[in-house]
């Protein structure tokens, strides 16, 4: 059975497993540059733990699917936009997403689990992310405009109106 629950000390080692292989994949198709080499780092996922906002989908026979942070409230990344948000309405985000690639379609999973509690969702991913970009889509997200995270780069958002 497929759940969602907030992630521990314990997942850690999986969860930076995951992301390994993830920087892998997007390397060998054609995004090597959106998560350098230790992003997200060992400390930015203990943070995430420690403050709660670390998530992890597990099934009970192929072990954890994927790992995420979500965050409620406004997100400092998405104050500026070049382009428009939909509505200023609150909202949920999602950042960090990896899957473990033991099932596929995980991210609408997610999403399917994560606006039953009726908040919109802001999301970004690198513009060369095309894996990411079609699940985004797929799920109803719009397009948006560009962000500059504070960690460099330019990312393209996205937003779903769930009301």
């Amino acid at each position: 059975m497929k759940r969602i629950r907030k992630s521990t000390m314990n997942d850690l080692p999986e969860m930076l497993e995951i992301f390994k292989a993830a920087r892998k994949y997007m390397a060998e198709h054609g995004n090597p540059n959106q998560w350098h080499d230790n992003w997200p780092s060992k400390e930015i996922l203990i943070s995430d733990i420690e403050i709660g906002q670390s998530y992890i989908v597990e099934d009970d026979e192929k072990g954890i699917l994927a790992t995420y942070a979500y965050i409620e409230g406004v997100d400092p990344t998405y104050l500026e936009i070049n382009g428009a948000w939909l509505v200023d309405e609150p909202y949920g985000t999602i950042h960090r997403l990896a899957s473990s690639h033991k099932e596929r379609d995980i991210f609408s999973y997610i999403i399917g689990e994560v606006t039953k509690n009726g908040l919109n969702m802001r999301i970004d991913t690198h513009a060369n992310n095309d894996t990411m970009i079609r699940a985004i889509l797929k799920n109803g997200f719009k397009y948006c405009g560009v962000i500059s995270p504070i960690e460099g780069g330019d990312r393209n958002a996205y937003e779903l109106i769930v009301k």
